[in-house]
């Protein structure tokens, strides 16, 4: 009998001590609380980012991957020619991700990752920041759940949520994160443009300011009595000049070695930019062999040969026209001569009246 009631004890200890688990027992979504940042790592002490994606089942397996890494306040793609990235697009990923909150928990198995494309091996995206050479925090971005929303997880959670943010925000091509705009500089920070046509003739201009000049603005060096018979230097063409090599756009990073085919040595303009500093940087643009939509330009001041569009560039061109900045002054036409008046002529005299009559 005291064995029985001993068993019965035990077993009613046990369900109790099974109740209190039960009670207390851990659920995982209803511990995800919507509302909490996704990324508890900070987001914005993070020095480098690597972007990931793979290929969907049923494509052939791919992983692009794209590598950031932060300089004072510079970024530069570490496996796109160390080429600099637009900063203030990065600053705003950033930024966004660091204001990401979780939204409602879909699932936390094993089966739902993959369903939702956010398992270690399978994902849409994945962002994994470091600072110092140490991991700060991973997320992987899965399927699209709407227009504005995305199926997301930290790297050390296996819930799944939905959150305000869409996958075509972070491109996963180095190309996408580069700063096209690297050249452009402000055109009253040039102070002499020297145009070399490959004819043994380069045009060479100066901006003169008002207390050198008795008027600020370009001039040709040599000064227009130097020019050809009936040409005249355009000065608003000159200015024009200026603006269109402000405003100058790349496209993307073809290496840092030259290649024969680009035709560099057999350009077909150079610049030579002179800024207010006096320091000088060459512009060297040429066509490839055999490839009419894009040209090759390098820069003097970066390592770096760009591609830039032919029609992308031939606004530059048509401004630096030997023929646009001196244009030919057609001599005005000299006014007809006015025929020769013609003498006026005199009556017939009457005749004279007969006497006889």
């Amino acid at each position: 009998m005291r064995r029985a009631i001993f068993i019965l004890a035990a077993l009613l200890v046990l369900q109790l001590a099974l109740a209190g688990l039960l009670a207390i027992r851990t659920d995982p979504l209803r511990a995800a609380a919507p509302g909490l940042p996704l990324i508890r790592a900070p987001v914005a002490a993070a020095d480098h980012v690597v972007i990931e994606s793979t290929s969907p089942q049923g494509e052939a397996p791919e992983t692009t991957r794209v590598e950031l890494s932060r300089h004072d306040k510079s970024w530069t793609i570490d496996n796109y020619f160390n080429a600099p990235a637009t900063a203030s697009r990065v600053d705003a990923m950033l930024g966004r991700l660091a204001g990401l909150k979780r939204g409602l928990p879909i699932a936390t198995s094993s089966a739902a990752l993959q369903r939702f494309r956010v398992a270690d091996q399978d994902f849409a995206r994945k962002l994994t920041l470091g600072e110092g050479g140490k991991t700060l925090g991973t997320v992987y971005f899965g399927s699209s759940s709407g227009v504005r929303s995305v199926d997301a997880r930290a790297g050390d959670d296996r819930v799944v949520y939905t959150v305000d943010y869409a996958t075509y925000e972070i491109p996963v091509l180095p190309g996408d994160w580069f700063d096209g705009d690297l050249l452009g500089r402000p055109p009253q920070n040039l102070h002499a443009i020297e145009i070399d046509y490959g004819d043994h003739r380069p045009v060479h201009l100066e901006r003169q300011t008002a207390k050198g000049a008795a008027a600020a603005g370009w001039l040709p060096i040599p000064p227009p009595s130097a020019l050809q018979p009936g040409q005249t230097f355009a000065a608003e063409q000159a200015e024009d000049l200026a603006r269109a090599l402000g405003t100058v756009h790349v496209d993307a990073v073809l290496g840092t070695e030259a290649k024969p085919e680009w035709q560099q040595a057999h350009p077909m303009i150079v610049w030579t930019l002179t800024g207010s500093d006096q320091h000088a940087e060459t512009w060297t643009l040429s066509k490839p062999d055999g490839n009419g939509e894009f040209r090759v330009l390098k820069s003097s001041a970066h390592p770096w040969f760009f591609s830039v569009s032919a029609s992308g560039i031939a606004p530059l061109l048509t401004a630096s026209g030997r023929d646009q900045l001196f244009p030919t002054v057609k001599s005005a036409a000299k006014p007809a001569a006015k025929p020769a008046a013609t003498p006026a002529v005199k009556p017939a005299a009457e005749p004279a009246a007969n006497p006889s009559h």
